[in-house]
C-alpha cells in the first residue's frame, strides 16, 4: 500500500471517529450541589454548607429538601444568600429542624436562577463520631424541572469510622447520571491516539525508505566513479 493510500485511510478513521463519538464533552444534568461536599466536623463543632444551583432550567424558583442523620449531625441554622429569598417549604413546619432543611427559594429582581448561584446556606453541628451522608430527598427540584435526589455530601464527624449514615428520611441515594458520554470519551481519545500513532509510523517509514534509497544511490555513484579499471 502506498503512502497516499495509508494517509487517506488514517484521515478517514479520524473523520469517522469524530462523527461517531462527537465532541468529547460531558452532558451535565440539572442538579444541586453542596459546598463543601466533604470534610471533617468535630463533635460539638460547626460547619456552614452552601446550596449551589447546578445547570438549572429557566426558572426563578426551586424547592430545597435536604435531610441530615441526626445521630451524627444536627441542623442549627439556615440563611438566605446570593440574591434569593426563602420561605418555609410547603408541607413543612419550619425552614429547618434538627434533621432537615425545607425551603422554597425565589430569586429577587425578576431574574432566573443561574448556574453556580448560591441559593442559601445551612449550619450543621457534630453530634457523635461517624461518617454522615447529607441527602437531597423527595420534593427537591427546580420548579419546571425534574426532581433531583441523592447524596449531596459526605462528612466525617469527630474521629469517624464505620459505614456512612444516610440523611434522615432519605428515599433515593442514587445520583442522576451526569457523564453519559464518559465511555465515548475514552473511545474518542483512544481512537485519536491510535490514529496519530499510525500517521507518525507511516510518515517515519516513508522517510526511512527515502533515506535508504538516497544512501544506496550515493554509494552506487561513489563506486561507479571510483571503480578500479
Amino acid at each position: 500500500m502506498n503512502t497516499f493510500k495509508k494517509r487517506f485511510l488514517i484521515a478517514g478513521f479520524l473523520v469517522v471517529g469524530f462523527f461517531l463519538f462527537g465532541n468529547p464533552t460531558k452532558a451535565e444534568a440539572q442538579s444541586f450541589t453542596l459546598s463543601p461536599a466533604s470534610g471533617t466536623i468535630t463533635v460539638s463543632g460547626s460547619q456552614v454548607i452552601q446550596i449551589i444551583a447546578t445547570n438549572p432550567p429557566t426558572t426563578n424558583t426551586a424547592a430545597i429538601r435536604i435531610t441530615v442523620p441526626t445521630s451524627l449531625l444536627t441542623v442549627t441554622g439556615f440563611s438566605d444568600i446570593g440574591g434569593a429569598i426563602t420561605l418555609t417549604g410547603s408541607g413543612c413546619s419550619a425552614e429547618y429542624t434538627a434533621g432537615q432543611v425545607c425551603v422554597d427559594v425565589a430569586i429577587t429582581g425578576g431574574g432566573n436562577i443561574t448556574n453556580g448561584q448560591v441559593l442559601g446556606s445551612f449550619t450543621v453541628q457534630g453530634v457523635a463520631n461517624g461518617v454522615a451522608n447529607i441527602s437531597f430527598v423527595t420534593g427537591n427540584r427546580y420548579v419546571g424541572g425534574a426532581a433531583f435526589t441523592g447524596i449531596g455530601g459526605t462528612y466525617t464527624v469527630g474521629a469517624g469510622g464505620g459505614a456512612p449514615v444516610d440523611g434522615e428520611g432519605a428515599t433515593d441515594s442514587t445520583l442522576p447520571v451526569t457523564g453519559i458520554f464518559d465511555d465515548k470519551n475514552l473511545l474518542w481519545y483512544g481512537l485519536t491516539l491510535v490514529s496519530g500513532g499510525l500517521l507518525v509510523y507511516a510518515f517515519n517509514k516513508n522517510r526511512v525508505k527515502r533515506l535508504n534509497t538516497l544512501n544506496h544511490s550515493m554509494i552506487d555513484h561513489f563506486f561507479d566513479k571510483n571503480r578500479l579499471e
